[in-house]
C-alpha cells in the first residue's frame, strides 16, 4: 500500500481514497492540526461530496468539521502522548458512493 506524506500544518490533501496518509512531523500533546482533503480527482464531474464522517482512535479529538465539495476539513488535536493514532474521513456523494482515507497521526511530547 503507498502512503502518502505531508506535513503537521494547515495543508489541502489530494489523496487516493482507500490510501493512508501519514504525518510526517509528530504533533506535540495538546496541538493542533487542520487538514482539508480534496476529493475532487475522485469525482466524477457531476458528483459532489454529500457528507463527510470523522473519526478517531481514543487520544485523538476531531473538531470543526466542513464539507465544501470538493473539499472536507476539519481539525485534529493531539492528547496521548507517545502513540500512533488513526484518523479516517470517510465521505458519501451525491452518487451514493462511500469512500475513505485514514491518516495515521503520532503524537509526542516536545515540551
Amino acid at each position: 500500500m503507498t502512503q502518502y506524506t505531508v506535513l503537521s500544518e494547515p495543508t489541502t490533501l489530494a489523496v487516493r481514497p482507500g490510501k493512508k496518509i501519514h504525518l510526517r512531523d509528530p504533533l506535540n500533546q495538546a496541538d493542533s492540526v487542520d487538514i482539508s482533503i480534496d476529493w475532487g480527482p475522485w469525482l466524477t464531474s457531476s458528483e459532489t461530496v454529500s457528507s463527510a464522517t470523522w473519526t478517531a482512535d481514543s487520544g485523538i479529538t476531531v473538531s470543526g468539521e466542513a464539507v465544501s465539495s470538493p473539499v472536507t476539513s476539519a481539525t485534529l488535536t493531539a492528547g496521548t502522548i507517545e502513540d500512533t493514532r488513526l484518523v479516517e474521513c470517510a465521505i458519501t456523494t451525491s452518487g451514493s458512493q462511500i469512500r475513505s482515507v485514514v491518516i495515521e497521526v503520532e503524537v509526542v511530547n516536545l515540551r
